[in-house]
């Protein structure tokens, strides 16, 4: 997929079709008991109220100047989004302490399975009021406490001193990739732990290129699902 694709593509993930290729290849994937399994799981999701479904940018109430340079309103397997948050744990044995912020948080659904990896302190960041109060209600359905949502868009997000790790699942596009970064590096001479940065799909990863301060750690593909991870060094060890 070229950026142009993601950036005006609509969101094919919904409906009847979607929904039996997608057990088809879950199915091809993973074998008939692991995908029943995860059928089940999402069924008891729906009976509880929780709502982890796929939304289509246009349908929701953002009224943020930036709209345009948001890409598609995507989403990980348990399967991925697991890996990432277990191969961040094996870069540092005590990253699940500092702060964990996900930008472009949606319903919530990466920062409950960071939660349930053992991320103590959570955050998420999302321009949006309807996926802010959808996340707040399934976090709170599945009895999850030590999160914050922000309302807010990204641009404007002040980094926390305690920020160790900051997730990206292919948010927006370049230019606005460009100033949350900049931002993130003026932030860094607040922070007391080194941060980690996390990017999915990596579409825009040239940004990073841009600047001095972000060291490639690693390039990781799981199941088609590529992640970039970064080091910001805070300034005392730079």
């Amino acid at each position: 997929m070229n950026k142009k694709d993601t950036i005006l593509m609509k969101n094919s993930q919904k409906g009847f079709f979607h929904i039996l290729s997608t057990v088809y290849e879950k199915l091809r994937t993973d074998g008939i008991k692991i995908t029943v399994k995860k059928i089940l799981k999402n069924i008891d999701y729906k009976l509880k109220g929780i709502d982890f479904s796929m939304q289509e940018l246009s349908s929701l109430d953002i009224k943020s100047e930036n709209l345009k340079y948001a890409t598609i309103c995507g989403s990980s397997s348990q399967e991925t989004m697991a890996h990432v948050l277990k191969t961040l744990i094996s870069f540092d044995k005590d990253i699940t302490n500092g702060r964990f912020i996900d930008i472009g948080s949606g319903k919530g659904r990466l920062l409950v399975e960071a939660a349930n990896m053992g991320f103590k302190v959570l955050e998420g960041v999302e321009f949006s009021h309807t996926l802010c109060q959808k996340a707040k209600r399934n976090l709170k359905l599945l009895k999850i406490k030590n999160v914050k949502i922000n309302h807010i868009d990204a641009q404007k997000y002040i980094f926390p001193s305690d920020t160790k790790v900051v997730y990206f699942l292919n948010p927006f596009t370049d230019r606005v990739f460009k100033k949350v970064l900049t931002n993130l590096i003026d932030s860094s001479k607040n922070f007391i732990y080194d941060v980690y940065i996390v990017y999915r799909a990596p579409i825009f990863k040239e940004v990073f290129s841009s600047f001095d301060e972000f060291e490639h750690i690693k390039s990781d593909l799981f199941k088609k699902d590529r992640t970039e991870f970064y080091l910001l060094k805070r300034e005392d060890h730079a």
